[in-house]
This record gives structure tokens, sequence and C-alpha cells, in this order.
């Protein structure tokens, strides 16, 4: 798991960024826009996929595209990265 939590790290990111992206649970954030295929070459990189991180509770978005999943709660650390997310996507975001 920790070989997991250092690839985690090096996505890490304090700003809302344009492109593929995840808010954890304890409200990190991880910037994917850098990889060229987003959220898809980050599942290879850490052997997981979609499902099995909505399952952990992972909120998935991408604000190129204007998009938003949530997994079937999301914490309050979440909800506040996920409000600056919104406020930067603008009108328009589906939200599944």
């Amino acid at each position: 798991m920790k070989e997991v939590e250092d690839i985690i790290k090096t996505f890490e990111t304090d700003s809302v960024a344009y492109g593929a992206m995840y808010i954890l649970p304890d409200g990190r954030m991880l910037n994917l826009s850098v990889l060229q295929n987003g959220h898809a070459e980050f599942w290879v990189l850490i052997n997981s996929s979609a499902q099995e991180l909505k399952a952990l509770g992972w909120l998935r978005l991408n604000t190129k595209l204007k998009y938003v999943e949530k997994p079937k709660e999301i914490t309050a650390a979440q909800a506040a990265r996920l409000e600056s997310a919104m406020a930067f996507m603008g009108e328009d975001v589906q939200i599944k």
C-alpha cells in the first residue's frame, strides 16, 4: 500500500486543476490532468479501477469536461473541496 501512497503523493495539489482529478475522503485533491490519459492512466499506475476507487469513497471529476461522479456519501472535507471545483467549472456541470 505504501507504493500506492507514494504514487498518490506525486499527484497531490491544493489547487483545482483543469482536467481529470480525484478528491479523496480526507480532502486531498489529485491532479491527473498532467497524465495524457488522465483517470485511465492513473488506474493503471495504482492497479485499480474507477469502481474500486468509488467504493473507497473517492470522488472523481473532470473540470475540463465538467462532470462529477460522487461516491455514495461524501465527507465534509470532500464537500469543501468540491465547492471550489464547482465554482471553477461554472454552469452546466453533470453530476452522477
